[in-house]
């Protein structure tokens, strides 16, 4: 009986792949704002707050996609690394 019912829920039922959504905080220098914000909102990030303080802005943002995150996170550390090796 258990077979019927789960070759059924096969035949009409319809399949859902549900992410986790993740509350993320970004720091970075102000200098890097622009380029910040835009990359999360490429990334489809779901921008929830903004703070700035001496120098340093804070992003807050849910995420739904962990290996975008990561591939950004580091995108993130190549250009800052980039920009000090340049100034």
């Amino acid at each position: 009986m258990s077979c019927l019912l789960v070759l059924a829920v096969l035949d009409y039922g319809q399949w859902l792949v549900i992410e986790p959504i993740m509350t993320v905080e970004v720091v970075a220098p102000v200098e890097f704002q622009g380029t910040v914000l835009g990359g999360l909102t490429k990334r489809q990030a779901l921008i929830t707050g903004q703070d700035a303080t001496e120098g340093y802005f804070s992003v807050f943002c849910e995420v739904g996609c962990i290996v975008t995150l990561a591939a950004y996170k580091s995108s993130l550390i190549c250009q800052s690394c980039l920009s000090t090796r340049s100034g």
